[in-house]
């Protein structure tokens, strides 16, 4: 049975949208993780926080701070798996979400007054979409960046020292 062209072009695209990089693949999968454990928690606050009456911008930003806090934790020792001392990546992080937040409030509270108050999951996951980016973004490149790359490279200084193993009457590395 064939399948339908369009079937055949969105797998191609899904394909084209998975990193090629191993090392990328495993960021983007855990952060993945990270980012709707975190969101679970956003939502779940907000939603509580509204429903008791808090004014939509405080709810926001009190449950995308509480999201914030497990995102911290999960990517720096999980998704990125940094080495680096925490202070300057803490730092980073928080200017990094900062930005972000008043980004996903101010996007949140704009699509309230376009489509009405009675919107709030749409003008939620749009919000939080738009900021999911940006922080994988400036977690990758700027919060991170040096705890990856001491990472790797002592992955890399670990992989040189490992000496030559004998497997099948041939000399291979040694590759974890």
């Amino acid at each position: 049975m064939k399948s339908d062209p369009w079937i055949i072009e969105a797998k191609r695209f899904l394909i084209r949208l998975i990193p090629a990089n191993r090392e990328l693949r495993i960021q983007l999968t855990r952060f993945i993780v990270i980012g709707l454990t975190s969101v679970a928690i956003d939502l779940l606050v907000y939603r509580l926080l509204v429903s008791a009456g808090v004014m939509t911008d405080v709810a926001k930003g009190l449950s995308y701070l509480c999201g914030m806090t497990i995102g911290y934790f999960g990517n720096k020792f999980w998704s990125f798996r940094s080495s680096q001392p925490a202070r300057r990546e803490t730092l980073s992080f928080v200017m990094l979400y900062f930005t972000t937040l008043m980004l996903n409030v101010l996007i949140n509270r704009n699509l309230l007054r376009i489509w009405g108050d009675d919107q709030h999951l749409i003008a939620y996951v749009i919000a939080t979409g738009v900021s999911t980016v940006l922080n994988f973004w400036g977690l990758k490149r700027v919060t991170f960046r040096q705890g990856i790359r001491a990472r790797l490279a002592e992955q890399s200084q670990d992989q040189a020292d490992t000496p030559p193993t004998l497997h099948h009457g041939c000399n291979t590395m040694k590759i974890d």
